[in-house]
């Protein structure tokens, strides 16, 4: 998808997919598409960025290697941009995780904001289980668009020339019975399980 979109505006640019990253031979790949320089990189962007929430998956620890072993090892950290829809999907600690890989693992990046030990909080947040508490330091790391923000505030936004145009939805309630459309059928099956069936004991 990006590939054609940067041609479109005639913007160079070296693209990993997320696939590639996570591939054992990651730094050829992306020697590859860099020329072989990547200590020259200075902006990343990554895509569906929520794909780096588990520090166990290949992705993030080849990122991480990327970045910090690689891309920085002269000292010059590049410019790391996060796009995502979804920062949270299971746990706050989604979110603690794609923040380890912009800071570096930097438990004390966030000092001057008031966090001392990143972990400590967000672990302080997980214990009482009121993730709004995270809102201050979404604040200060991200840039969050809703559709009426943009709606209000860029109403002549255009994409190619074209204005954006975000359909209306129409809701429509739907009511249906499963006992009726399956005529007693999950009763049965429900019947069958709890008095009928019964299980074989195995021996060894």
């Amino acid at each position: 998808m990006w590939q054609d979109e940067v041609k479109d505006i005639i913007l160079a640019e070296n693209i990993v997919s997320l696939e590639e990253l996570a591939a054992d031979n990651f730094i050829e790949k992306v020697q590859k598409a860099t020329g072989g320089h990547m200590e020259d990189i200075e902006p990343i962007v990554v895509d569906e960025s929520h794909n780096l929430r588990n520090p166990l998956s290949n992705r993030w620890e080849n990122f991480y290697t990327l970045v910090w072993d690689h891309i920085a090892r002269r000292g010059n950290a590049p410019y790391i941009l996060f796009l995502t829809a979804t920062p949270i999907n299971n746990t706050i600690w989604d979110f603690y995780w794609q923040i380890m890989l912009l800071v570096g693992m930097d438990r004390t990046a966030f000092m001057e904001e008031g966090i001392p030990d990143i972990f400590k909080f967000f672990k302080s947040i997980d214990t009482i289980g009121n993730p709004s508490m995270l809102n201050d330091l979404l604040n200060e790391l991200s840039i969050r668009r809703t559709r009426d923000y943009i709606k209000k505030n860029y109403p002549d936004a255009t994409i190619k020339g074209k204005p954006i145009n975000f359909p209306e939805r129409v809701l429509e309630n739907i009511e249906y019975s499963l006992g009726d459309t399956y005529k007693g059928m999950y009763k049965r099956i429900a019947n069958a399980i709890t008095s009928e069936l019964t299980m074989a004991a195995i021996s060894y």
